[in-house]
C-alpha cells in the first residue's frame, strides 16, 4: 500500500512515535548532561570545602599572631615618651622589634575557586547565596594582601632605615620568637638594653610603633572578618554537599 493510501490514523501514529522518540532522545541527553553537571558540582564542592577549611585555619592563626603583636607593640608605646616611667624589659623589646619588621604574607591555595571563576563556571553552583559569597571572596583576600603590601612598604622605607641607624639587634628579636639560634653570636642583654633605651627616646620611633600598631590592628580586624566569612562559606558548602548527596 502506498503512503497516500495509508489510513490517516496510522500516519498520525507513526508521526507521533517519531516525535516521541526525538523528545525522548533529547530528554535523555538533557538528563545525562544535568547528571554530569551535578557530579561536577559535587566534585567542586568537595574541593571548595578543603580550600575554605585551609582558609579558615590560616586566618584564625594569623589573627591570633596579630593579636600577640598588637599587645607587644602596646607595651612599647606604654614605655615610650614623654615620661619613660615604665621600663621595657629586654625580652619584651626583642619580641616587639621582631613584630615591627616582619610582615606576614597571606598565601593559601585557592585553585578550585580560581578555576571556577576564571572559567566562568560559577553558575555550576546551584545555591545562589553560596554563589554570591564565592564571587565576593577574592575581594576580601585582595584587601588583606593590599594591607600587607602597604605594611611591608612602610617597614622597608621607614622602619628598617631607623633601626639600621641605631643598630637594633634583630638577631635577638628573631631568637625571641623562633626556635633556633641566630647564625652569629647574639648581642648581650646589656648592650641591647642600651640600644633600646636610645631608640625609645627618638620621636621617629614613636611614630613607627604607632603606625605599626594601627596597621597590625587593621590586619587583625581583616583576618578575623575574613575568618568569619570563611566559616560561613564552609557551612553553606557543607549544606550544598548534603543536598547533592555528597559527603565531606
Amino acid at each position: 500500500m502506498s503512503r497516500s493510501n495509508k489510513p490517516w490514523l496510522q500516519i498520525l501514529a507513526e508521526g507521533t512515535a517519531i516525535m516521541l522518540s526525538i523528545l525522548l532522545a533529547f530528554g535523555i541527553e538533557a538528563w545525562w548532561a544535568e547528571r554530569g553537571e551535578r557530579m561536577e558540582e559535587r566534585e567542586v564542592l568537595h574541593g571548595l570545602a578543603t580550600e575554605f577549611s585551609a582558609y579558615h585555619e590560616r586566618l584564625i592563626r594569623d589573627a591570633s599572631r596579630g593579636g600577640v603583636a598588637q599587645r607587644l607593640l602596646a607595651e612599647v608605646l606604654a614605655a615610650g615618651p614623654p615620661e619613660f616611667s615604665n621600663a621595657l624589659p629586654v625580652s619584651a623589646a626583642d619580641s616587639s622589634f621582631f613584630y615591627m619588621v616582619v610582615v606576614p604574607t597571606f598565601d593559601v591555595d585557592g585553585g578550585t575557586l580560581d578555576a571556577l571563576l576564571t572559567s566562568g563556571r560559577l553558575e555550576l553552583i546551584q545555591d545562589l547565596d553560596l554563589r554570591a559569597r564565592l564571587a565576593s571572596w577574592p575581594g576580601l583576600i585582595a584587601d588583606i594582601r593590599d594591607n600587607e603590601l602597604a605594611t611591608r612598604e612602610f617597614v622597608v622605607q621607614v622602619a628598617h632605615p631607623l633601626f639600621s641607624e641605631y643598630g637594633v639587634p634583630l638577631g635577638r628579636a628573631s631568637e625571641a620568637v623562633h626556635e633556633g639560634s641566630w647564625p652569629t653570636q647574639g648581642v648581650p642583654s646589656a648592650d641591647a638594653s642600651s640600644t633600646y633605651s636610645q631608640i625609645l627616646r627618638d620621636p621617629r620611633f614613636s611614630y613607627v610603633v604607632s603606625q605599626r600598631y594601627m596597621m597590625t590592628a587593621n590586619s587583625v580586624r581583616e583576618y578575623s572578618s575574613a575568618a568569619e566569612s570563611a566559616e560561613g562559606l564552609l557551612v553553606l558548602i557543607r549544606h550544598a554537599l548534603e543536598r547533592s548527596g555528597g559527603r565531606n
